[in-house]
């Protein structure tokens, strides 16, 4: 058996949690399905992050949608809602996770003991980014950036990424 030469814990887990659309997709309008597309670097910003962190996407989408993304990605945890699809294919409803989706799930993972970072572009991921240990906005809107100068804003992966690794400290 191997015995590792050291192990660091941290006191606390860290997770990331993220926000699918405007920070991993495109975020440019309805869903087609199939049919969203990463941001240029986005793989690979996910890639590193997780070879150093666990991340957990959050996205008010649904899973019906973002199935075919999250494959692509190599399967990362996602919490999103689900359509309620008929035998015929046909959208009959949809069901939520829980209301206030995003914050609500930073608050339960704090609950467990856990420390979030979390990220976002809209004012639906505002809650999470101030709940969170360090919060970030990514690609957000000049309005948003202008209404919340208190939180940090970044516009590239290496950026985030840098800033996600001094949080991590």
């Amino acid at each position: 058996m191997l015995e590792p030469k050291e192990v660091n814990l941290s006191p606390m887990p860290k997770t990331w949690i993220l926000d699918l659309d405007g920070t991993i997709v495109v975020h440019d309008g309805p869903y087609i399905l199939g049919h969203d597309k990463f941001l240029p670097g986005a793989k690979e910003f996910l890639d590193e992050l997780r070879s150093f962190s666990q991340v957990i996407l959050i996205s008010d989408t649904f899973t019906q949608f973002a199935t075919p993304l999250m494959e692509k990605l190599g399967r990362p945890t996602l919490f999103c809602n689900s359509l309620e699809v008929a035998e015929n294919g046909e959208i009959t409803g949809f069901k939520m996770r829980c209301e206030k989706s995003k914050l609500t799930t930073v608050k339960a993972l704090q609950s467990m003991g856990f420390e979030t970072i979390a990220s976002g572009d809209s004012y639906n991921d505002l809650g999470m980014i101030q709940a969170s240990k360090a919060g970030f906005l990514f690609r957000s809107t000049e309005q948003i950036r202008a209404d919340h100068p208190e939180i940090p804003a970044y516009e590239e992966y290496d950026e985030l990424l840098a800033a996600i690794r001094e949080a991590m400290k």
